[in-house]
């Protein structure tokens, strides 16, 4: 039987605190008009953070033999990676529609942001 199963905390993190700091400050509406700020860096940032949480969720699920009140968490996975991706796209293109010349570096600076990172945690 996995530990995950009746832990409390798990489905603290899962059903509040996870809903807490992704809607904290969150500008998805606004009352009197058409919100021109919904996919701004920072509101699409703050939704990719809480992607990654259920992401992780999801694969708490995956290793769980009765999964209980994570039951929802499971069959999200592939949703959740679509939109992910949609939404880094998404802030590509705007960047790349606000500078011509942001593809110019792009490699060079992301090299040093993901790929160096990942060297050092494979051969730790």
């Amino acid at each position: 039987m996995n530990s995950f199963v009746n832990n409390i905390y798990i489905y603290i993190f899962a059903y509040l605190y996870i809903p807490f700091i992704t809607f904290y400050k969150l500008k998805l509406f606004n009352r009197s008009s058409y919100n021109s700020e919904f996919l701004t860096k920072e509101n699409t940032e703050r939704v990719r953070g809480l992607l990654v949480l259920l992401i992780i969720l999801h694969h708490f699920t995956r290793g769980m033999d009765n999964i209980g009140l994570m039951l929802p968490f499971r069959p999200i996975g592939i949703y959740v990676v679509s939109f992910f991706f949609f939404l880094s796209g998404y802030g590509l293109m705007s960047s790349k529609l606000k500078n011509p010349n942001y593809f110019k570096n792009f490699i060079s600076k992301r090299t040093s942001k993901v790929y160096i990172p990942f060297l050092i945690i494979n051969i730790l």
